[in-house]
């Protein structure tokens, strides 16, 4: 009996945010990143609450970082956190390239 040949972007929507509740945010980005199919989770409810969670456990938060969680007006409030765990993530890579310098 021949097994299918089955992918891990083959698993349905609902069973990928199943796996996403497991991630933290960071994982969940390099998750994202690794499957681009699966881009679309980062603009679902469960990544935002993610995303709010780990948020919550920073230890510092610089005026970029605070205007995208809390900004004044915002047409997508579901993207604010994924956008300020990227701009973040983004920063931390940096200062680690000054590092090994």
């Amino acid at each position: 009996m021949m097994a299918t040949d089955f992918k891990i972007t083959d698993l349905p929507r609902s069973l990928s945010l199943e796996i996403c509740k497991h991630l933290t945010a960071g994982d969940l980005l390099n998750f994202c990143h690794a499957f681009p199919q699966w881009k679309y989770l980062l603009s679902t409810r469960t990544a935002t609450e993610i995303a709010n969670r780990d948020i919550q456990n920073w230890s510092w938060i610089d005026r970029n970082s605070y205007g995208l969680i809390f900004p004044m007006k915002s047409s997508n409030v579901y993207n604010n956190p994924i956008k300020a765990l990227l701009y973040r993530q983004n920063y931390q890579l940096t200062i680690e390239k000054f590092k090994t310098e």
